[in-house]
């Protein structure tokens, strides 16, 4: 399992397992099936790979265990995205970049990849599709924190819907968000959907 918490250090700070970078242990076990009101016990740490506008390489995440069912989670700082390797921060301001400069994707991942390498036209339909493919739980969302829900008439590939999405994650900024998304839904903003049969 993995959760999420707000951070205002800099990816460079996780470089060396620092204990001071994260939260205290959590005062029951996080599992639903578990929840057994006994403190979680630091359970060391793994490296990760992270890309980032001014750091690329490896940072170290600290894992807590339940005494009770034996199951680890991992805190992740707020920078992250489960599953990612780009930070949200980077993610966010490729797509808010493209939506804003109105010009085709292939002209702007060829503007992008001289001003910082690394994004593809691949990596930007995977995570505008991801955003897409959540809308439905981002409206959610956006209702229960009362902020203003962007309407359904915007069809879901509307470039209208990224981007005042985008626009109102920048508002309050994206590591805030990423970390009261993850509060209130359970999941990452850019988590994949499960779909149902």
């Amino acid at each position: 399992m993995q959760n999420i918490f707000l951070c205002n250090s800099k990816p460079k700070a996780f470089r060396e397992a620092n204990g001071e970078l994260f939260p205290e242990a959590p005062l029951r076990c996080m599992f639903e099936d578990c929840q057994m009101p006994v403190r979680m016990k630091k359970h060391g740490f793994y490296k990760r790979y992270i890309i980032t506008y001014k750091y690329s390489g490896y940072i170290c995440i600290r894992r807590y265990i339940c005494p009770c069912c034996g199951r680890t989670v991992s805190f992740l700082p707020s920078f992250l995205v489960p599953y990612f390797q780009y930070a949200f921060p980077y993610i966010l301001a490729f797509l808010n970049g493209y939506f804003k400069r109105r010009q085709s994707l292939r002209k702007y991942v060829e503007w992008f990849k001289r001003k910082k390498d690394g994004f593809n036209r691949r990596h930007f339909r995977y995570y505008i599709n991801r955003i897409f493919l959540n809308r439905s739980l981002i409206q959610y969302y956006l209702n229960l924190t009362d902020q203003d829900m962007i309407a359904n008439e915007d069809a879901m590939a509307s470039r209208l819907f990224a981007k005042s999405l985008l626009e109102k994650i920048h508002a309050v900024s994206p590591q805030y968000l990423s970390w009261n998304f993850f509060n209130v839904t359970g999941k990452s903003i850019l988590a994949p959907v499960q779909m149902i049969s």
